[in-house]
């Protein structure tokens, strides 16, 4: 059985008569085999499906949290003013 490295599951509710699941599998496309497409085949039975497949940008994962993006975003911005710049010898770290 195939066992993902991360997955989001959500119910939707498009009406109070209608719920929607929609599961969100984050792997590595090397990843991809048949026991995940018979583990899809499982999850959904004989509903119709979607499958959209996109490059994932760890960009958008570390700006998610406010705090995380501020500190990001002002060291950004501290780079392009050349701001706080901690300068060190690569010797240091052999």
């Amino acid at each position: 059985m195939w066992k993902s490295q991360s997955k989001e599951l959500l119910y939707i509710a498009e009406s109070p008569q209608h719920l929607t699941m929609k599961v969100i599998y984050q792997l590595r496309a090397d990843e991809l085999d048949q026991s995940f497409l018979d583990a899809l085949k499982a999850a959904f039975k004989d509903k119709q499906i979607e499958i959209a497949v996109y490059e994932r940008d760890e960009t958008v994962y570390l700006l998610r949290s406010p705090a995380n993006r501020d500190r990001l975003l002002r060291a950004i911005a501290d780079v392009e003013k050349l701001q706080s710049i901690v300068a060190s010898k690569y010797e240091k770290f052999q």
